[in-house]
């Protein structure tokens, strides 16, 4: 299991910081909980790097870049969003 408690408090911190996006650069495709994470906090897969890690047993897998604002909980998560997918924003 997956412990969520610090995400979504550190993510809408981040905006208190000044920072309006995260962005994860290389989050692995086959660590399926970590996926599930951060796409339950409203993170979108905005690109894959095909066969870029080596898994000890699945062999070369892809990684994922993932995007999230910072600004409001996403709407499914009872907030609202503006802004797009792109990248960094600071």
């Amino acid at each position: 299991m997956v412990w969520r408690g610090p995400c979504a408090p550190i993510r809408w911190s981040m905006r208190g910081a000044g920072f309006r996006a995260m962005q994860f650069n290389f989050v692995v495709s086959s660590n399926e909980r970590a996926v599930t994470l951060w796409r339950s906090f409203g993170f979108e897969i905005v690109g894959r790097l095909a066969e870029a890690f080596e898994h000890p047993r699945l062999g070369l897998v892809d990684a994922l870049v993932m995007y999230g604002c910072c600004e409001k909980a996403p709407a499914r998560l009872g907030g609202t969003v503006s802004g797009g997918a792109g990248g960094f924003v600071h």
